[in-house]
């Protein structure tokens, strides 16, 4: 027997796919067809098994862990901070509910101390925003953005977490020298450490230009590299010769941003110990990306090739 086929009903937008669902999502509609049932009937006369056998499997029985699940199972999106963002105004939009309830039942003493949490988390986030607009403010500042990224970390862990590629995103237009500090602070480096697209990124935002996500290694072989010396906090050095050579003694840490040369027996290390060499793996690239040092040794680094480098904390 045929299944009789219906829409679900997203703020008036009829749903007959899943990408209807997904460009309509909503976070009330999801969840009221969720506990209703709907959204499993609408799941199997449509004939998505893979869907449906998922929403099933919700184990959780809290709105907010369902939201979260629904989130992922549709695949509304993966980024990260865009579904804590999502979770934010579902806990905002829950907070509100409880609010004109406690009113309504003349809770008043427990509506006044919902306002106050209201109004520390808002101080949270302002505190949070305003050591973003610090670093926007003085861009070139290197000593002064590492100290802002320290504070965020001691004083907006969980917040810092949840937004750290939306930060990435923003400074990377409005303070490209941040970007790449985002790398050379050992606090926030963990946030970013594993996404190479991220460190190209990152070395591409002080060339002036966008790179291509899809070919950033093509793009990094022909980028002009004058502009990372607009910044006065990026260093750079020519070679020097044959074997090792130092170029920045032991005892400072410094994060080694990209090269011009090509040659495949040119390395780079620590000082000292010439541990964790670092290859110039081609035109502009170093492997790995953005490496950290503890001073910096080079070899078979030559006086026609550059090597650009700033301090790392």
């Amino acid at each position: 027997m045929a299944k009789i086929k219906f829409n679900l009903n997203f703020g008036g937008e009829h749903i007959r796919t899943l990408d209807d669902l997904r460009d309509n999502f909503s976070i009330e509609d999801i969840l009221d067809v969720y506990n209703n049932g709907l959204l499993v009937k609408w799941l199997d006369v449509r004939n998505h098994k893979n869907e449906l056998a998922k929403v099933k499997a919700i184990q959780a029985t809290d709105a907010r862990s369902i939201l979260s699940e629904l989130i992922q199972i549709f695949g509304v999106t993966d980024d990260e901070s865009e579904i804590q963002e999502s979770l934010s105004i579902f806990d905002y939009l829950e907070g509100r509910k409880k609010f004109w309830a406690d009113i309504k039942a003349g809770k008043l003493d427990e509506v006044a101390q919902q306002q106050g949490k209201e109004r520390t988390l808002q101080k949270y986030h302002e505190g949070y925003n305003a050591l973003v607009q610090n670093i926007v403010d003085r861009p070139d500042d290197l000593h002064y953005i590492y100290d802002q990224l320290d504070l965020m970390i001691e004083t907006y862990p969980e917040l810092f977490k949840a937004n750290a590629l939306g930060l990435y995103r923003y400074l990377y237009d409005k303070a490209p020298l941040a970007v790449l500090a985002l790398f050379g602070n050992s606090a926030t480096r963990p946030y970013f450490d594993d996404d190479k697209k991220l460190k190209v990124g990152a070395v591409a935002a002080l060339f002036g230009s966008n790179y291509s996500e899809t070919d950033w290694k093509q793009y990094l072989q022909y980028v002009d590299c004058r502009f990372l010396e607009a910044s006065n906090s990026v260093k750079k050095v020519n070679g020097k010769g044959d074997g090792w050579r130092a170029i920045e003694p032991a005892g400072k840490n410094f994060l080694l941003l990209a090269w011009d040369g090509s040659y495949a027996y040119t390395y780079f290390a620590d000082a000292d110990s010439k541990s964790h060499e670092i290859k110039g793996d081609s035109v502009y690239l170093l492997s790995p990306l953005l490496p950290i040092v503890n001073g910096i040794s080079a070899k078979n680094f030559y006086i026609y090739n550059t090597l650009w480098y700033m301090e790392a904390r």
